[in-house]
């Protein structure tokens, strides 16, 4: 800190924060030549450890050598060892006549590669298996049997060696298909409850004659295509769930997330934009490098990183009937809005180095004085609402694009901006609240946000943040991950700003300096400018129609739930149903929960069907004034034990929905129709519900400690899966606050936002009551 105010303090020289030009010279041009091949080195490096890994080069060495020794010291124990390779010995005709020390050479390193082959296969196969194992699952991590402790000790022994980032991948094991028998019976259980018996008994048909009929048929497919193919689910799940919907992706696909809660690092825009986009670039090179820890469970169950590929410098490509997911290796600049205005930031030098938040708060300035001068000119005009663009259905975007984007300036500037790492947007209002700046973040205003861009940051005037992020590449534990590395040092380092707010220069002068933006662009025609506008006009009345609130709540925590030894996921879960059954009027609602499958190979999400039978019997004796506290205490201890078997039932790919989601693929792409998988997939989710993962980066900071709780970040959100329904995320950041992002759509007559809330606070208050 002494050092930071030290720097802060000292007297500046007069520098030019920008170089003149991008250089062209033969210096620069070797620069580049050799930022590509330190590139290329890495690349290859973890290419070549990722692929022996969970072995290293050094087991080689020591087969080689151990071989070499037994081959020429007889030694009497090791004696059928050495006869056998003098015998490869002999075998090999390149070894006729040579001297002793160049058989010994040739035959160790013929032995000990093929024995090295082998150990890679063997070990990555017994991590497989291993990983199969899921008894951990279910054992409390200080209860652990005799059994997982071997498994757990075998696991960490053969994992010993220190992985990079996508070292692990080779050694996941592939998603299973559950049984067609145990599915269906298990989706007849989740409905049950739910829906009339007269719609039930008609399901129970549709079931039965699938079962009997094309099912085995479609079951045999996905089970032949999980034996070849990375996962059996997962391609099918991007392409036809996101990438081929026609939808508009705004408020359908597209999430939010929010900054701290009650800290600001600075009030000074361009320093909070600076420095979000120096620890972004960080993370990128983490990335690139694979350096970033991978996830594992336990610190011993490795997660899969697929996903971490495409989180940055990924843009959603708009196509008439499918869409493309487009990601660009080698960009090294992000695009920034102001004011109807883009320009093009680079952030490396012109030595192919990272330059340092203090010289990208001089490129920020430098843009927020450019466009506020240039507020009212025509290039900020046809640039304004351009981003309402990618608010419209996609095959009417697809043509846009193609008509006016295809060629010449727009399709420059266009390209520069899908190519770019992330966007940021300078905005010029403040919000007095998360309720909408969350909404805001969710769905802008037709002109700030542009939602086919992988990740979108909001720089609010004051400071705060929000973040917009396209749905298709990746899941929310990601994401998760990369805003809580951005913003984690804001808050564990205060020398990163000065005593002004500003960010702290560096040390290294010559990182100081970055190129002078880049305005770009647009050629924007009477037409192509009314069909913005109308774009935008549509998009904003969807906006308005969206009822959001964000709360929090700091008396019924994780703490509270830990000491009665109840899930707080389950709690929460059962809080949510019966907050659904008070403002509903004494409805039940089918509801979707977010689950990850992250500990098989590019596995993504499940779904679990949260309100099982046993929540139902809870919810209805939570509304029995004859009941005793003892009784609802046993309810609500049934339908949380109920959710933690289906919770982990999900995690160990044995849900419902992937699984029936991949038979409906299977029936479509051999021209079956199958009435039941019809029925079953269009059953509205009244309750879309998320949790929201933080404290990814172990061993930081402490999240009970005092003076955390306001620094914790809340979340973010999305908006509801059904027009009569509600879109529901909460955040457990520590041990007594809970966060919850709440939509619903004012156009329906059943819904209310507030409403809602007003009713979980006052049901978590009751559920609290039953221990006291």
């Amino acid at each position: 800190m002494a050092e930071a105010r030290s720097a802060a303090d000292e007297t500046e020289p007069k520098v030019d924060y920008f170089t003149s030009t991008r250089e062209n010279t033969w210096e620069s041009r070797f620069e580049k030549y050799k930022r590509s091949s330190v590139r290329n080195l890495y690349r290859t490096r973890n290419l070549i450890m990722n692929g022996l890994w969970p072995t290293s080069p050094w087991n080689l060495c020591i087969a080689i050598i151990s071989i070499s020794f037994i081959m020429m010291i007889n030694i009497s124990f090791l004696q059928p060892i050495h006869d056998a390779l003098w015998r490869v010995a002999s075998s090999l005709n390149i070894c006729e006549g040579l001297p002793e020390f160049t058989q010994v050479a040739i035959v160790s390193t013929t032995v000990g590669v093929v024995y090295f082959i082998l150990l890679i296969h063997f070990r990555r196969l017994l991590m497989r298996v291993l990983l199969k194992y899921r008894r951990w699952m279910y054992e409390p991590p200080r209860q652990l049997s005799n059994t997982t402790k071997v498994w757990g000790l075998i696991l960490r022994m053969i994992c010993s060696r220190h992985p990079t980032t996508y070292s692990q991948q080779m050694c996941l094991p592939r998603q299973p298909v559950p049984a067609l028998e145990t599915t269906i019976a298990k989706f007849l259980e989740s409905v049950e409850h739910l829906i009339d018996e007269e719609e039930f008994e008609k399901l129970k048909c549709q079931a039965k004659a699938f079962e009997a009929g094309d099912g085995p048929k479609m079951q045999k497919l996905l089970q032949l295509k999980s034996w070849w193919a990375s996962n059996y689910v997962t391609d099918w799940w991007e392409k036809y769930v996101y990438l081929s919907s026609r939808e508009a992706i705004p408020m359908y696909s597209n999430y939010y997330c929010l900054d701290f809660c009650n800290f600001q690092p600075t009030l000074n825009q361009a320093a909070r934009s600076a420095m979000v986009i120096h620890r972004e670039m960080l993370f990128k090179m983490e990335l690139e490098r694979e350096k970033l820890q991978p996830i594992w469970v336990r610190n011993t169950i490795p997660m899969c990183m697929s996903q971490y590929e495409r989180c940055l410098s990924t843009t959603r490509i708009p196509g008439e009937e499918c869409d493309e997911i487009v990601h660009y290796d080698l960009s090294k600049h992000v695009v920034v809005f102001r004011k109807g205005l883009y320009y093009k930031v680079d952030t490396h030098n012109s030595q192919g180095k990272l330059i340092s938040a203090f010289a990208i708060q001089k490129q920020i300035e430098w843009i927020i004085e450019d466009a506020d001068k240039r507020e009212d000119s025509e290039e900020a005009k046809a640039g304004y609402y351009l981003a309402s663009l990618t608010t419209m259905k996609r095959n009417e975007w697809f043509k846009i694009r193609r008509h006016w984007f295809g060629s010449g300036v727009n399709a420059q500037s266009l390209e520069i901006l899908e190519s770019s790492i992330f966007l940021l947007s300078l905005e010029t209002t403040s919000w007095p609240d998360m309720s909408s700046r969350g909404k805001y973040s969710m769905s802008g205003d037709g002109s700030s946000i542009w939602f086919d861009k992988c990740f979108h940051i909001l720089v609010f005037a004051d400071g705060k943040i929000g973040a917009n992020i396209e749905h298709s590449w990746g899941d929310g534990l990601v994401t998760a991950h990369m805003f809580e590395y951005s913003l984690m040092e804001e808050h564990l380092d205060p020398s990163l700003y000065t005593p002004e707010g500003s960010c702290a220069p560096p040390k290294d002068r010559a990182s100081r300096t970055g190129h002078e933006p880049q305005p770009m662009v647009w050629e924007v025609d009477n037409i192509l400018s009314k069909i913005i506008l109308e774009a935008k006009d549509i998009h904003v009345k969807k906006v308005a129609d969206i009822d959001h609130v964000v709360v929090y709540t700091d008396d019924c925590g994780k703490g509270f739930m830990k000491t009665v030894k109840l899930s707080p996921d389950g709690f929460i879960q059962a809080a949510l149903q019966l907050a659904y059954y008070r403002d509903s009027a004494g409805k039940h609602a089918l509801t979707y929960e977010s689950c990850a499958l992250r500990l098989y190979r590019e596995g993504r999400t499940e779904t679990v069907r949260s309100f099982s039978k046993e929540c139902k019997e809870y919810v209805l004796a939570m509304e029995n004034e004859k009941m005793s506290k003892k009784e609802k205490q046993m309810y609500l201890e049934r339908s949380i034990a109920k959710h933690q078997e289906m919770f982990r039932g999900c995690m160990n790919a044995e849900g419902v929905d992937r699984h029936l989601f991949a038979l409906f693929v299977a029936c479509k792409g051999s021209n079956l129709e199958c009435d039941f998988l019809k029925h079953a997939l269009t059953l509205p989710w009244t309750l879309s519900t998320s949790q929201i993962p933080q404290n990814q980066i172990l061993g930081r900071v402490n999240v009970n400690a005092p003076g955390y709780k306001d620094k914790a970040c809340p979340g973010g959100g999305f908006a509801p899966v059904s027009d009569q329904g509600y879109g529901i995320a909460y955040m457990i950041p520590e041990d007594t606050r809970i966060f919850f992002h709440v939509s619903s759509k004012h156009s329906c007559p059943t819904t209310n936002s507030q409403r809602y809330v007003n009713h979980l606070l006052q049901v978590l208050a009751d559920m609290k009551a039953l221990f006291e």
